[in-house]
């Protein structure tokens, strides 16, 4: 087995691999306490608990590969891990230059993942937080109710059929349409009626009825931001997206309980709470850049490249 220009990371996932597609599963379970030595691997005792406590502790790359294996053959895949590990240490592996600084690394960055768990475990939100939010935002659980009308149009109207088989409006005429309804809507005409006898959307049959639409929907950011605008019973001027033009109105504006977006509000509360604690971490080191032609520059190419953050730690680096 070679292990030449391989990082002690991916030559431990290899082994596990091959031990794992070799060994045999038909070892029968029988009863112990969890304070029985179950196994006694190059000299020193494992009880049941401590060889469990081995595997709960396993990173989730390793424990999912695991899971299915008896407790014999992970005991004999963890034996031939403790070999490897001892003789590269006993013939100084480690202390040699890739590995060591690959095994630094790896350790700087196992512990800054387990250091942001445990930050995100103190993060502690209280109801005055989820409040204060919530009345900070207040606008982004709006719900409106929407009737529009449809106007659709076709690029090739000379060669195209609509789907009622009438010939389908040019985009001039659309528009022209689209205006003209406007104007009758500011003189008073009633939405739903000419919603039912103009647009070619389905809601047509209920009077151009959507239902009430919550800040976040998946709509066209031009169609969102006028819906949004409105205030009750108002209608948006003619609005185009697409190969269609749109009328809205708002007959109904209502705010989501904070009970009922609490949910949504956890999310950026915490995020929000543990970027000030990332931050306090981060103001521990200071750093100082000197050779601006050297920071620009990156391994791959030797020119000049934008930075990209290959890590788990949230927010913006010091710069």
């Amino acid at each position: 087995m070679e292990f030449y220009r391989v990082s002690p990371w991916r030559s431990i996932a290899t082994i596990c691999v091959v031990i794992f597609l070799n060994v045999s599963f038909a070892v029968a379970q029988t009863g112990f306490s969890p304070d029985e030595v179950v196994a006694v691997i190059d000299g020193k005792e494992y009880t049941a608990s401590q060889m469990d406590q081995i595997r709960n502790s396993l990173p989730p790359q390793f424990r999912q590969g695991t899971q299915s294996m008896d407790n014999q053959s992970f005991i004999r895949v963890y034996a031939e891990l403790l070999a490897f590990a001892k003789n590269a240490k006993a013939e100084g592996v480690t202390e040699k230059e890739p590995y060591r600084t690959q095994l630094e690394f790896a350790r700087l960055n196992f512990l800054a993942q387990v250091y942001l768990a445990e930050l995100q475990k103190r993060v502690r939100l209280k109801d005055e937080d989820f409040q204060k939010y919530y009345d900070d935002h207040r606008s982004e659980y709006e719900e409106r109710h929407v009737y529009a009308i449809y106007i659709d149009y076709s690029g090739d109207p000379a060669s195209a059929s609509g789907s009622d088989g009438n010939k389908p409006l040019s985009e001039d005429e659309a528009r022209a349409k689209a205006e003209k309804l406007h104007g009758e809507l500011n003189g008073g005409a009633d939405f739903s009626e000419l919603a039912t006898k103009h647009s070619s959307d389905a809601s047509a049959e209920k009077g151009g009825d959507l239902g009430f639409f919550k800040h976040n929907a998946q709509l066209p950011r031009i169609l969102r931001d006028a819906i949004f605008a409105l205030a009750e019973n108002e209608v948006s001027a003619p609005l185009q997206e697409g190969s269609r033009f749109y009328l809205f109105k708002v007959t109904e504006v209502r705010t989501q309980p904070m009970e009922a977006v609490r949910n949504q509000i956890a999310g950026p509360l915490q995020a929000t709470a543990l970027k000030g604690k990332v931050d306090e971490v981060r103001s521990t080191v200071d750093v100082e850049y000197r050779n601006a032609e050297y920071m620009i520059r990156s391994p791959a190419s030797g020119r000049p490249k934008g930075f990209t953050r290959e890590f788990n730690i949230p927010g913006p680096g010091p710069k």
